[in-house]
């Protein structure tokens, strides 16, 4: 089944890590290796579509025109596993802003609802998403998910 906005990563190399993480004799520091080096496995694959620009710069040799990402990042991990992976998108996405997003399950089954909500001030993010709802600025609340 094709679910949209899901990547689903089979690499290798992600598979053997994640086969290491879960095995229980991993212990914590090991545990958060693995999964920072996951995570910025992750980001290769992740962002293999995202839209580029054109940045002229000078090289030693000579100019030439170059890309760079087209949009500002803004990275909202949902807490708690999600900070786990955040040091390891971060090393490679510096310049990505970072926001929080804390979701409770309730007592139903497949009910989830917002704790903690925040966002860097200059970004608008349209779509900070844990499964169920969505933060929408302009709204100042939490709505159903469009994927």
């Amino acid at each position: 089944m094709q679910l949209q906005n899901v990547v689903l990563i089979d690499h290798p190399v992600i598979q053997t890590k994640l086969t290491e993480l879960r095995d229980y004799t991993a212990d914590h520091r090991k545990f958060r290796a693995l999964l920072n080096e996951i995570a910025s496995l992750m980001v290769y694959e992740v962002t293999r579509d995202w839209p580029t620009t054109p940045k002229p710069v000078q090289t030693p040799m000579e100019r030439m025109t170059g890309r760079v990402l087209a949009r500002r990042v803004t990275l909202v991990p949902i807490l708690r596993a999600g900070l786990g992976m955040a040091e390891g998108v971060l090393r490679l996405l510096p310049d990505a802003r970072l926001g929080h997003l804390g979701v409770y399950r309730d007592e139903k089954p497949s009910s989830r609802s917002p704790i903690i909500r925040s966002f860097p001030r200059t970004s608008r993010p349209r779509k900070c998403c844990s499964s169920i709802q969505c933060w929408r600025p302009a709204a100042a609340r939490w709505r159903p998910c469009t994927f």
